[in-house]
């Protein structure tokens, strides 16, 4: 467990808060719980008072359905490290078995499993694209294909207020679905790089978050942020914890949707 560092530029704009980098990665076996990270959470950005998700009750069926819709698109990610397993969650590229996901979630992992479907014996994974400084990563497992490409939205034409549905393996449960809203665009945030051979240790990861009220939990990292549409908006990454407190119920951070779509344009240009 690292010790948080500061790292403020005036008292005014920046609240340090601690965010679990496992950071919404869970550990499950050996006491592996999760590592802390410093991490500043600019106060600008588009804000909105939360409220709840807006414009659902006269739709009840509504998220059910897009969940089991859009449930195929999204797997358990399973890592080994030093004799510990830990817990994230990723999005279907390609029916070949193209996935996106966190790189705090498969850094430093020394192996790499996934699960379509609970209880599955893991599919052995490997990865072929990191943007560390973007917490981004594409693993591939190998498949006969068959598999459900998520649909990839556009973050860029997002709203304050809008509802949207986190999924994914929520403290190791494989396809928790939470709902909520948007309750920020563009907050800036900021947390030590994770250390790996294929990444400097000590560098700071910068990316400006969509903030929603949806519950994250460790084992979330990874995931799918859904508009109500079905599409993926964004990846969940963060959630804020205070020093010396429990994390604060409905303030979770995922890396917008539009910046994940350049890693993965570079992997396509790269024959990846």
């Amino acid at each position: 467990m690292s010790s948080p560092h500061t790292g403020l530029r005036s008292p005014r704009r920046f609240l340090v808060v601690v965010v679990v980098i496992a950071v919404l990665c869970g550990g499950v076996v050996g006491g592996a719980a999760g590592t802390f990270a410093a991490i500043n959470i600019a106060r600008d950005g588009h804000t909105a008072p939360t409220a709840g998700a807006l414009g659902v009750s006269e739709n009840s069926g509504l998220v059910p359905r897009l969940i089991a819709r859009t449930n195929p698109s999204v797997v358990e990610i399973d890592t080994w490290f030093l004799g510990h397993r830990a817990v994230g969650t990723g999005v279907i590229l390609t029916n070949d078995g193209l996935i996106l996901t966190n790189f705090h979630v498969v850094s430093p992992a020394r192996r790499i499993g996934v699960r379509f479907v609970p209880g599955q014996t893991p599919l052995s994974a490997v990865l072929v694209s990191a943007a560390p400084r973007a917490d981004l990563a594409v693993i591939r497992v190998t498949t006969d294909g068959g598999l459900t490409p998520a649909r990839l939205g556009d973050s860029d034409s997002l709203e304050v207020g809008q509802t949207v549905v986190a999924v994914g393996t929520s403290e190791g449960l494989h396809d928790s679905a939470s709902l909520g809203i948007i309750s920020a665009l563009n907050r800036p945030v900021s947390v030590p790089e994770a250390s790996t051979g294929l990444a400097p240790s000590g560098g700071v990861v910068t990316y400006d978050a969509i903030q929603t009220d949806a519950a994250l939990n460790p084992g979330n990292s990874g995931g799918p942020l859904f508009d109500l549409d079905g599409r993926v908006i964004g990846i969940n990454s963060a959630i804020y914890t205070p020093p010396d407190r429990a994390p604060v119920t409905g303030i979770g951070f995922a890396i917008p949707i539009n910046t994940a779509k350049q890693i993965i344009h570079n992997l396509s240009t790269e024959g990846g």
